[in-house]
């Protein structure tokens, strides 16, 4: 009991916690591929790749997938590594929406989602929502993006996810093709998913830094205490 009742608490946001839940399930399904068929662990590592790259974590992962596509494609057919990274994709793109649509409705950022810009794209977004979808889906245009605009637009999710899904598809075939026809290092490949990585981290550590100083200049300097003689 005290295991199930363990298993059942929510760990962090409902998007974090379908997350961890989600990539505990593919371990699970995964254990019992690699005892029968031991090929399929590097097929499960994949997958569960896929979840967390462009999961609720992708911001922190720029530029990452494609390199694990590449290296992938040597291995595998590149349809079959399309087939599992979109539907590991749209799984993760799911928690995603659920993310943004409760973050997004949080009065705390009333002042971003009224801005007349963002409101005059959200505009934009809807008139042509699962065509902006599609083409952003497999453009090298940042995914951010419609994942902001379509919980603002409150377009529904289901065209979302298909839209997403067609765009996905032909373009991760096209990047674990490439793996076989671009030879390049797998060190070489590997700096492509740690360079932007650590980019990022480390100008949020800089933003982090200077909003510190920030804070400490505006704060008003304590009046000198005279002691009686």
């Amino acid at each position: 009991m005290a295991l199930l009742r363990t298993l059942l608490i929510r760990r962090g946001t409902p998007a974090w916690d379908g997350l961890i839940r989600l990539s505990g399930g593919i371990a699970l399904v995964g254990i019992p591929l690699v005892l029968l068929l031991p090929e399929t662990g590097a097929l499960a590592a994949f997958a569960l790749a896929s979840v967390w790259v462009h999961g609720p974590a992708s911001p922190f992962l720029p530029a990452t997938y494609e390199p694990i596509l590449m290296l992938y494609g040597r291995l595998y057919p590149p349809v079959l590594l399309a087939l599992i990274g979109t539907g590991a994709n749209l799984v993760a793109e799911y928690l995603n929406y659920q993310l943004f649509k409760d973050l997004l409705a949080r009065r705390a950022l009333d002042r971003l989602t009224n801005d007349p810009r963002l409101l005059k794209l959200v505009a934009l977004f809807n008139r042509r929502p699962f065509l902006t979808t599609w083409f952003i889906s497999w453009s090298p245009l940042p995914d951010w993006t419609i994942r902001i605009l379509a919980p603002l637009g409150r377009y529904p999710v289901r065209p979302w996810l298909f839209a997403m899904g067609l765009g996905r598809f032909p373009r991760f075939w096209l990047l674990a093709s490439l793996g076989t026809w671009i030879h390049l290092d797998a060190r070489v490949l590997g700096s492509l998913m740690v360079i932007p990585t650590c980019a990022v981290v480390l100008g949020l550590v800089r933003a982090a830094h200077r909003r510190r100083r920030r804070i400490v200049r505006a704060a008003p300097v304590p009046e000198p205490v005279l002691l009686a003689p």
